[in-house]
Formats: C-alpha cells, structure tokens, sequence
C-alpha cells in the first residue's frame, strides 16, 4: 500500500472522527526522522510536509490531512523521546512518584525531585530538594527553605510512563 492510499484511508477514518491522540502513519514518521537527520534543522510541519512532497506523489485533495499526519507525527517522536529519557532516569536509580507511593512518604521525609515545567519563557526540567509534609492527611512537597509554599503531591503525580510524563524522586 503506497503512501497515497494510506493518507486515503487515514483521512476517511479522520473525517468521521478527529483524533488527535492517535498515532500517525508510519511513513509519515520515517519520513519526519530522516529530515531530522539529513538537515540538522528544526523541524516545522511545513518543512516536513514539503520534504515528503519532493519524495512522494500526493494527490491534491490529501495535502491537507498530510499536514495533520506531520503534525501527529511531531507528537509521536517527542513523546517517544520524553519516554527514553524517562527509562534512563529509572536505569539511574530514580523513581517514579505515583498515587501508591504517596501513602509511603513519612512526614519530614527529604527527598530530590525531577519537577517538570513550562510557562511563557520556555518549558523544561528543575531537580529540587523537598521536604514531605502531610498536611490534613494530604502529601505536600515543600522546597527546604519554604515555611509557607509548596506543591500538592497528587497533582504531581501521573499514573504511568508510557503517557510520556512522570515526576521522579530519591531518597536523599
């Protein structure tokens, strides 16, 4: 099955039911990493999108929905890569903060955690020291130095890796 008729297909599925959280075809993806690999450049959708176009032979009515494929295939590679980063922090000791593990911290417990953020100036990862506090029966994070400031637990926690996001924790 060419491309073509793949994207055919896809679009069929897709304009009965849009589906963001899908995967995107495989090609599609194949395609969004060998451009990552034979430019070096950041990759926009469009600049993939017309990669695929100097490769293969799309009809008009599906250049679209190729958009829509590079653009689920950007989503794919990164939630992959976040992923592997992921498996890397386990193989390095750390672990990862779910809700059973909440009911094992004890008050006044440190620990260093992997805290994930994004805002207006960027989006990134911070490694902090916290102290556990149990609250009213609730787990919250404090940083060493706070008194008054901190994080709510359960709203850090993420009930597994493979969605592509985790908070992890030692044991200081």
């Amino acid at each position: 099955m060419t491309l073509n008729e793949k994207l055919r297909e896809e679009k069929t599925k897709w304009d009965i039911h849009s589906n963001y959280r899908k995967e995107a075809i495989e090609e599609v993806k194949e395609y969004n990493l060998a451009y990552r690999k034979e430019t070096g450049k950041y990759p926009y959708n469009r600049m993939i999108a017309d990669y695929i176009l100097s490769k293969e032979k799309i009809d008009d009515d599906l250049l679209r929905y190729l958009e829509t494929e590079v653009y689920l295939s950007q989503q794919d590679i990164s939630r992959d890569e976040e992923i592997e980063r992921q498996k890397e922090y386990l193989k390095n000791g750390w672990n990862i903060i779910t809700l059973d593990v909440l009911d094992q911290f004890q008050d006044g417990q440190k620990i260093k955690a992997i805290l994930c953020y994004s805002g207006l100036l960027g989006s990134g990862e911070k490694e902090k020291k916290l102290k556990v506090i149990n609250f009213n029966g609730e787990v919250i994070f404090m940083p060493l130095t706070a008194r008054t400031k901190g994080y709510r637990a359960k709203s850090l926690v993420y009930e597994s890796i493979e969605t592509g996001k985790a908070i992890f924790y030692q044991n200081i």
